[in-house]
């Protein structure tokens, strides 16, 4: 989600947000009562260098993590605005709904992976990784921004080879959505793909 002029603006969805609304509506809406909505999906805005609105050229906090630092963290930073949990949530924006402006929009408890959960995962930036388990020899986005300048917007995704990398929002990659389960969810099975 963004807003122009507004770092952290939850005003407007963004094209792949509205994929993932659609998906969930279609495929999960009727498990709904499975989803945790007050778990949430951290898009960490925060700059770590520039401002974040204008024309200002913006690094965001992951860049310097997972590309200068190698040193990722499930902690999310401005969790009031960068924590997105559905509308009632006791934690984050409230703003995972159809709708941002409808009060009475439907939740849709649904997000992309975070770079850092990548990296904990395994995937280095800039490193090729076949081995670790969320490489499935397919380009997908993360929902953490990498920069913003020179009117493109960058963001992290994973390649094809297993590469934890940062690509234009204009460049077509595919979208693996998270959900989260209520904690007193059961499962049973081996996890394999047939049980």
């Amino acid at each position: 989600m963004y807003q122009s002029g507004d770092v952290h603006g939850l005003s407007t969805n963004s094209n792949i947000k509205t994929t993932l609304d659609n998906w969930y509506i279609s495929n999960l809406s009727d498990e709904a009562e499975y989803l945790d909505g007050n778990a949430g999906f951290c898009g960490d805005r925060t700059p770590y260098s520039g401002s974040g609105t204008g024309t200002t050229e913006t690094y965001y906090a992951a860049y310097n993590r997972l590309k200068n630092s190698k040193n990722p963290s499930f902690k999310c930073t401005d969790k009031d605005k960068d924590l997105y949990t559905t509308p009632g949530s006791s934690e984050g924006n409230g703003a995972l709904k159809v709708t941002p402006s409808d009060n009475d929009s439907t939740a849709t408890p649904i997000g992309l992976i975070t770079a850092d959960e990548v990296a904990f995962a395994g995937g280095v930036y800039g490193s090729s990784n076949s081995s670790y388990y969320l490489y499935n020899k397919a380009n997908y986005w993360t929902m953490s921004p990498y920069c913003i300048g020179g009117g493109t917007a960058l963001v992290f995704y994973v390649s094809s080879s297993g590469v934890l990398g940062s690509n234009s929002v204009a460049f077509p990659n595919g979208v693996s959505p998270v959900i989260s389960l209520k904690s007193a969810i059961a499962m049973t099975g081996s996890g394999s793909t047939s049980d």
